[in-house]
Order: structure tokens, then sequence, then C-alpha cells
């Protein structure tokens, strides 16, 4: 799975620490970006959930309303905000480039979160306050990024976080207060960035013990997130949407490898391990 073309944004050359919220309030009309190429992804999460069945699906009793309001919120988004992409012919949503059509879930069904999030490229998360944290009760999760979904499900934010060195310290109170403070209706944007081996939209935690050929062709790994929260249920959506870039079309953007590099040598200790650079550098070095 390749992505083209290059974005205007590369998440890497606005900071390069880890370590940072990179949050960007954005008009609601943005909550998504357009997919043209949703063929792609759709196939994508068909086969995933085939294959690994609760491990990319999965939901808690109480996240029912939410995925209710969620399905029915997202139909509203594509068809207002994404006409030229979106339109809906009789009881059936339509992706006008392609011309596939999707069953629309009706008001009181059960995971609706599924269903619905085959309209779209993005992965789609239901937060919800439990005992005053916000813990994720529901995901469609077919790309991720290096992390379990059964390990997650029913875990506040914090824990959620837990692998990532030093975030408690850094940046949990932060999130939470920031979660606490969203308004309904309002859209926050962030994006993180990663290195791969392959093009997979996948990424399930793998063994990094022996580290790659310096031949390897390596990966620009994207994660947009767009955060949303719902009015009636006030739970908090995150719609994560992966982009994938050989890492050598980055010459495109001036200054972006050598950014990249930048970047990677600026990782404190833990984050490099966290990143696995051991794995990636000798591959990484005939960048940069």
């Amino acid at each position: 799975m390749i992505n083209y073309p290059l974005p205007a944004k590369l998440p890497h050359m606005h900071t390069n620490s880890v370590l940072h919220m990179g949050m960007q309030t954005v008009p609601q009309s943005c909550w998504l970006e357009s997919c043209v190429d949703l063929e792609v992804y759709h196939s994508h999460k068909l086969q995933v959930r085939k294959n690994y069945g609760q491990k990319v699906f999965a939901s808690l009793t109480d996240s029912q309303p939410p995925q209710q309001e969620l399905a029915a919120l997202l139909r509203q988004h594509l068809l207002h905000d994404h006409a030229q992409v979106y339109g809906q012919m009789g009881d059936r949503l339509v992706h006008l480039p392609s011309g596939m059509r999707f069953d629309i879930p009706i008001t009181d069904s059960l995971d609706s979160l599924w269903p619905a999030s085959l309209w779209v490229a993005d992965d789609l998360l239901i937060m919800q306050p439990v005992d005053g944290q916000y813990c994720l009760t529901a995901a469609s999760l077919c790309s991720p990024s290096s992390w379990h979904l059964h390990d997650k499900l029913g875990q506040p934010m914090a824990r959620i976080h837990d692998p990532v060195p030093d975030i408690h310290q850094q940046l949990t109170p932060k999130i939470d207060q920031f979660l606490n403070n969203m308004a309904t209706g309002q859209v926050v944007e962030r994006r993180n960035w990663s290195l791969q081996e392959t093009q997979d939209l996948a990424r399930f935690p793998q063994s990094t013990a022996s580290p790659l050929a310096p031949s390897t062709p390596l990966f620009y790994r994207m994660e947009r997130q767009g955060l949303l929260r719902l009015p009636e249920t006030q739970a908090i959506v995150f719609a994560i949407r992966i982009y994938i870039y050989p890492l050598e079309s980055l010459g495109q953007i001036v200054g972006a490898l050598t950014g990249l590099r930048t970047a990677v040598d600026m990782l404190s200790p833990a984050l490099w391990d966290y990143k696995n650079m051991d794995f990636y550098a000798p591959a990484l070095a005939k960048y940069c």
C-alpha cells in the first residue's frame, strides 16, 4: 500500500520530539480527509477482519449508544463535507469514485461501528469517560501501529500509552486535561511518524532483534488522527488514517530527509529503543 502524492505536512519536520502532543484545531468539515482510493483500504479491512477477528474489532456493552451516534454522524459528515466523493442512493451510501455501495446500519443496530468503518479509510476508536478517565470501549483497528487491540480495550489513556518512555511524566496529565476540556463538535488533528520495512497497513508488534540489511528499502508511515467529541453521548472518537510513502520520495520535499536524520539523532536512548532504531539504522543510512 503506497499513497500518492506526498502530503504538505510531514510530522517529523514540525517537531523533533516524540513526546509532543502536536494538537491542532481544524474545522469540523476536516474531521476526516477525503479518500478517493477507498477500495484498497476497504479490501484491507475485510481481509484483516477475516484473518484476525476480534483482534481488530471489539467492543464493550456500554459502547453501543456512541457507536450508533458515530455511524449517524459519520454518514452526515461524508454526505455533507465530502459530497464530491460520497452520495446516497435509496438506503445505501455510495462511494462515487469506485461505485462501491454500503448498507447504512439501522438506528438501534448492535456494533454499528464495524460497518460504518468500512465507509472510510480511517480506523475508528471510541473513548468514553469511566470513573473520571477516558477509556477505550470500542474500536475498528485494522491498521494498528505496533499494538494489539485486546491489550488496550477497556483501558484508560494512560495505560494505552504505557509503552512510550517518559510519557506519563511529560504528557499524560496534559492529555487527560485536553480530553476532558474538548468542546462538543470540536475537531482536533495530530500526526505521528514512524519507519517500516514493508508496505503493510497493519503493523502488529514484531521481533526486531536482528537489524535490517543495509539494502532493505524503507517506508515512511504517517498516522493522522482526527479527534471529535460526539454531541449526545459525549464520547470522543479517534479517526486514525495511515499513509505510507517510499522513504526516497521524501527527497521531493526540501529538508525532509535531513530533517528525518535530525529527528532520529535527537531521540533519547529510551525513545531510540522504543522506535526500534537499532533495527532500522543500517537501512536508514543510505537515505540520510
